[in-house]
């Protein structure tokens, strides 16, 4: 009896842990050896032609004047057009890494502060999970997760806030109540105002959650870390709406948007009404959709929890659970907002790509608080079975959606490695015919390639260049190569 509670414990604790972890982990390697395939497309083109003409600090004057005000987004991409194409291949692996990394770092820093001993690979498979999650969660992730432009602008926001999470939590509750010096307020005022600068919605979802948390440390009981508490989410909070005025401000904002530059306390009312009703139904459409992805966040998290290495005293964060789960709903609500301000409508997928992503980490970290109360209650008896039950049932839910979705994305590779070889054919002969004085030129069309047939809805041809020279996609490409127009052939 005594050897098979042995094998069950190495089995549940080792074996199934590490088998979960890489099994979570195929999807995210497929996707960022896809990213690898990756080349200019769309917006990509005008960051390049602006480097060429303006030179990399005054096109960051040319942006903010002239088209939008997200200045940490034009300074980042600006900064990664100064390396060209070569490096596009490898920013979706490296922003999918720099994401990883990060949430695995935060997560142990909430769980050390809540004192819950869960090993590193449940963290891992957590992290691995919540990352999928979010990408499966949103039909348009590829504009995130491949665009050049996407991941300077919304993955650098998930990479951020992740990191700020995480410091502001070891700082404020691993640190033994330390007074915030001048110095560290400074450096967090100006992390809060660069990140805030990714975009308009994130700093609208940062100015939502520091005045949410400074209600909530204003009905604090009066302790040393209250202070501590005020003094990092009013720094925060004002540098977050530093940021949201520098943006809204930004004159350039009446050539991308009139209405933009029009804000009215009348709209903002509209946009606070409408986008609570529409964040409702996307959730409900999400649910819907998503069934099993859903079961399988909550699977993952139930399974960590009841996987607690050490059992010291009875926890109950169930209500600090369900607190975070609200306030992540919140911040989804102020992700929709600036979009229903602006145009009136739900948000594009990877405008609320942030706001989602945090909704989902919080709802794992619930059902891992939820696991660790089951654990807590059912201690004696219960306790091996259940956890037994919830890891069977996640490991069918990996198999299902992870794994199958594996496949389905290497099923991409074979059409992507051809779109990726046909289009350093064509830049280099654009390049060719730039230098032999050309100025009007003919290429194949992408779009149009049968055996380009299977990525055809995919945004790595929806951003492509077009078959007629008056597409703003041709105009841009033609001032990149030095040219007057580009003609796709059909």
């Amino acid at each position: 009896m005594q050897k098979t509670s042995s094998v069950f414990h190495v089995l549940s604790t080792k074996i199934i842990p590490w088998g979960l972890f890489t099994a979570t982990s195929l999807p995210l390697l497929v996707l960022a050896y896809l990213g690898m395939f990756t080349r200019y497309l769309a917006d990509d083109y005008s960051i390049a032609v602006a480097l060429s003409k303006f030179g990399f600090w005054q096109a960051q004057v040319f942006w903010y004047q002239n088209w939008l005000g997200k200045f940490t987004h034009t300074f980042l991409v600006s900064l990664m057009g100064l390396a060209g194409v070569p490096i596009v291949p490898w920013l979706p692996a490296l922003s999918l890494l720099a994401w990883g990394i990060s949430l695995f770092w935060a997560l142990r820093q909430i769980l050390r502060t809540l004192n819950l001993s869960i090993s590193h690979i449940w963290v891992g498979v957590l992290v691995n999970i919540i990352v999928f999650g979010t990408i499966k969660s949103l039909r348009e992730y590829q504009q995130v997760v491949f665009w050049q432009s996407g991941i300077s602008d919304y993955m650098s926001s998930v990479i951020l806030s992740t990191l700020l999470a995480g410091i502001f939590i070891k700082r404020l509750f691993l640190s033994n109540n330390r007074p915030l010096a001048i110095w560290e307020g400074a450096l967090w005022f100006l992390a809060i105002f660069v990140s805030g600068g990714c975009s308009e919605t994130w700093s609208a979802i940062q100015v939502t959650l520091f005045g949410l948390g400074l209600f909530s440390a204003f009905i604090w009981g009066k302790t040393t870390l209250k202070k501590n508490a005020l003094r990092f989410l009013f720094i925060g909070f004002l540098a977050a709406a530093a940021a949201f005025i520098v943006i809204a401000k930004a004159p350039g904002n009446i050539n991308r948007d009139t209405v933009m530059a029009e804000l009215s306390f009348d709209l903002f009312r509209y946009a606070i009404m409408y986008a609570f009703w529409d964040v409702n139904r996307f959730l409900g459409e999400w649910v819907s959709n998503n069934t099993l992805l859903v079961l399988l966040l909550l699977m993952a998290g139930l399974c960590a929890g009841l996987s607690r290495l050490r059992v010291e005293k009875a926890s109950n964060y169930l209500r600090l659970g369900l607190i975070l789960l609200i306030g992540a709903y919140i911040l989804l609500w102020a992700g929709f907002a600036p979009r229903f301000a602006v145009m009136g409508d739900r948000p594009p997928d990877r405008t609320i790509f942030t706001p989602m992503f945090l909704f989902i980490w919080m709802f794992v970290l619930f059902a891992l608080l939820l696991g660790d109360f089951l654990q807590n209650h059912f201690r004696l008896f219960l306790h091996p079975y259940l956890r037994a039950i919830v890891q069977i049932g996640l490991i069918l839910l990996i198999v299902w959606l992870p794994v199958r979705a594996t496949f389905s994305y290497a099923q991409m590779a074979p059409s992507l490695r051809l779109y990726a070889q046909l289009w350093d054919q064509r830049d280099l002969f654009l390049r060719q015919q730039s230098m032999q004085g050309v100025k009007d030129v003919i290429v194949p069309s992408l779009r149009r390639n049968p055996a380009l047939r299977d990525i055809q809805a995919t945004f790595w041809l929806e951003g492509d260049l077009h078959e007629v020279p008056e597409s703003w996609i041709n105009q841009v490409a033609a001032d990149y190569y030095g040219l007057s127009s580009i003609t796709g052939r059909k």
